[in-house]
C-alpha cells in the first residue's frame, strides 16, 4: 500500500484534532457538517473553503484523525505534493497506475489546498479518474481550498464532482472570535496576560483576520514574556514588542519559536543535540532563516544549536536551498514562514 511519507512527504498531524480546534461563529457550520458526515457516513465529497489562515488545515487533520480513530484507513495529502508526484511521473504509466490504485486503497483521502490543481490536460485527467473511481467505489474525499470549488481552474467534470458534494465556507473570524482565541491561548499557555487595551490593539492591528498570524503574534509575546520576565502586557508594551519591531524579531529565540510552532515541535528539543528525524528539517529551516534573513554567522548559529560546527550549519542551509529548488512543498513552507517572520 502507498506510504504517505514516501509519496508526498506528509502525514496526518495527531495534535490537530476536534478537541484542539479553535472554534467560533466563523467555522461553526463547517465543524457541524464535518461531524455529521463522520457520525452519519454522509457525502462522498466534503470540501471546506475560505481565505488563508482561517483553520482549514487544522479541520482537515481533525477529520482525518477522527476517521482514523474509527478504524478507517485514512491518508492526508497536500495537493502541491500530489500534483508534483503526478507531474514528475506522468510519462511512466506503471507508476501513475500504482499511485492511483494505492491511493484508492484508503477509505478516506484528505487533500489540502486543492486550489493548486491546475487545468493541465494530463494531471487533470488523472485527478478526474481518481475522483470518479473513488466516488463509485465508496471512497471519501475530504478537501480544502482557498477559493470556492466552482471557481477552481480545473476541468468542468472534476469541478462538478467536487461541487456536488457538501461544500462549506469557513469565514474570517470577527472581533468576538479573535478575543475568544486570545483568551483561550492565554489560559492554555499561562505564560502572561494582556490588558483589555492591549488585547484590542492586537485584534485591530496584528491579525488581519488570519488565525495563524494572530497565533504567531501571541507566540512572539510568549517569547518576549519569557526573555524579559513580563507577566502583564500593556498596550504600550505590545506596541514596543510587536509594532515597533514588525519587520524583525527581537532575538534568535523568536525565529526558533515561530518555526517550531509551524512544524509542531518543541523549541528546546530543536536547540538540543538530539538527532531525531522529526527535528532535522525544522532545525535546518531555522538555520536557513537565521543565516539568510537575519544575517547571523555560521559560527554563531552553531553556538545556538548546541555548539554545532560551522560546516554542519552550512550543510543544513545548503540542504534547504536544494529542497526549495526541487520540492514544491518545501518552497511553500519557506514562503509561508517568510511572511510570518
Amino acid at each position: 500500500m502507498l506510504n504517505p511519507s514516501s509519496l508526498i512527504n506528509n502525514k496526518i498531524d495527531p495534535t490537530k484534532t476536534f478537541s484542539t480546534l479553535i472554534t467560533g461563529g466563523f467555522n461553526k457550520e463547517a465543524i457541524l457538517f464535518s461531524q455529521k458526515m463522520i457520525s452519519e457516513n454522509k457525502w462522498s465529497v466534503f470540501c471546506v473553503y475560505g481565505k488563508d489562515g482561517v483553520g482549514k488545515t487544522h479541520l482537515l487533520n481533525a477529520i482525518a484523525n477522527a476517521y482514523g480513530e474509527s478504524g478507517k484507513k485514512t491518508i492526508y495529502i497536500d495537493a502541491v505534493q500530489l500534483i508534483a508526484k503526478i507531474f514528475d511521473n506522468y510519462t511512466k504509466s506503471d507508476i501513475i497506475q500504482k499511485i492511483k490504485s494505492d491511493l484508492l486503497e484508503y477509505d478516506v483521502i484528505v487533500i489540502d489546498n486543492i486550489q493548486t490543481f491546475k487545468n493541465k490536460e494530463v494531471t487533470g485527467l488523472i485527478l478526474e479518474e481518481i475522483f470518479k473511481r473513488g466516488v463509485i467505489d465508496g471512497n471519501k474525499f475530504i478537501l480544502s481550498s482557498s477559493i470556492e470549488p466552482k471557481k477552481l481552474p480545473i476541468n468542468k467534470d472534476l469541478v462538478n464532482i467536487i461541487s456536488k458534494g457538501m461544500v462549506c465556507e469557513i469565514y474570517q473570524p470577527g472581533h468576538v472570535d479573535k478575543k475568544n482565541i486570545i483568551l483561550k491561548e492565554i489560559k492554555t499557555n499561562n505564560a502572561y496576560d494582556l490588558t483589555p487595551e492591549a488585547m484590542d490593539y492586537i485584534i485591530a492591528n496584528e491579525s488581519d483576520n488570519n488565525i495563524n498570524k494572530l497565533l504567531i503574534t501571541l507566540d512572539k509575546l510568549s517569547v518576549y514574556a519569557h526573555v524579559d520576565n513580563i507577566k502583564l502586557f500593556s498596550k504600550l508594551e505590545v506596541e514596543k514588542y510587536i509594532s515597533t519591531h514588525k519587520n524583525q524579531i527581537k532575538s534568535h529565540m523568536g525565529v526558533i519559536s515561530v518555526i517550531s510552532n509551524y512544524f509542531n515541535v518543541d523549541s528546546e528539543e530543536l536547540l538540543s543535540p538530539s538527532k531525531l528525524k522529526t527535528l532535522v528539517q525544522p532545525r535546518n529551516v531555522c538555520m536557513y532563516f537565521l543565516y539568510t534573513k537575519f544575517n547571523l554567522t555560521l559560527v554563531n548559529i552553531g553556538k545556538i544549536f548546541s555548539n554545532r560546527s560551522h560546516s554542519s550549519v552550512l550543510s543544513a542551509i545548503n540542504k534547504v536551498k536544494k529542497l526549495i529548488k526541487n520540492n514544491p512543498a518545501v518552497m511553500k513552507q519557506i514562503d509561508e514562514l517568510s511572511h510570518s517572520l
